[in-house]
């Protein structure tokens, strides 16, 4: 708690009666507290103008000759991005990759920022991105060396960003084709064990030229089916005699 010290008394005010004194006293104290209250509160609104730095969730994906961003300006991948986000960029050359973005929510002040080094060179002039509601960047840069896979977004041996995942949604309708490419060694893409690759027939395997004899997998029909007419004469026989009764 702050003391008030009270300040001397001028001449003038030491003629004035007793009462009106303190009373001068208490104001010109008053005074000196909300000065260091104002002080205070506008270092609080200072401080409170400087954005937080976030950084926000994305998830990626790619194809032999492309590769796709979602960067969700939010705190977590299960929420909803910013509604009101200004100042955005998004920067790429050749080797890596820069993205931010401002955003005012329930009065604080947030600045997101993503950036990375790719894992290998792209085309910094094919760059697209756009606004996808609610507060998310859609972008897509081409591959430098294509058709190609990459093992994952980032540099080899550079720290993972944080907040990345794979996109697993559109990674699905890429695996296929990124798992039957054979021009390069990248064997374990990122996601390559999330799918069941439908099994491929052994070139070698020349069981298919020699093929059982018989009727195979067919040859308890003809019993079957001698089996099913008897039932059938039956209940014609049984039909037959009750029509008669």
């Amino acid at each position: 708690m702050m003391l008030l010290q009270m300040r001397q008394p001028s001449l003038m005010i030491r003629r004035l009666p007793l009462n009106y004194q303190i009373y001068l006293n208490i104001i010109e104290g008053t005074k000196e507290v909300r000065n260091y209250y104002d002080t205070l509160v506008n270092r609080l609104q200072q401080a409170k103008r400087k954005p937080i730095l976030m950084r926000p969730p994305f998830q990626w994906s790619q194809n032999l000759h492309y590769i796709y961003i979602e960067v969700k300006y939010a705190y977590r991948h299960d929420v909803s991005g910013c509604a009101s986000l200004f100042n955005e960029s998004v920067i790429a050359n050749e080797t890596s990759l820069s993205i931010q973005a401002f955003c005012m929510e329930q009065d604080n002040f947030l600045n997101f920022q993503v950036s990375f080094d790719f894992w290998a060179p792209v085309n910094g002039s094919s760059l697209k991105w756009e606004y996808q509601p609610v507060g998310k960047h859609y972008i897509t840069i081409e591959k430098l060396t294509k058709p190609g896979r990459w093992r994952t977004l980032h540099k080899e041996g550079s720290p993972k960003p944080p907040m990345m995942k794979l996109w697993f949604e559109k990674h699905q309708k890429h695996h296929y084709q990124l798992y039957e490419f054979e021009d390069d060694e990248i064997e374990d893409f990122e996601g390559w064990d999330l799918i069941d690759n439908p099994e491929e027939q052994d070139q070698n395997d020349m069981a298919w030229l020699f093929p059982q004899k018989g009727p195979g997998q067919f040859k308890e029909l003809s019993k079957k089916k001698k089996k099913g007419k008897g039932k059938n004469k039956k209940n014609k026989a049984s039909s037959k005699k009750s029509k008669q009764k």
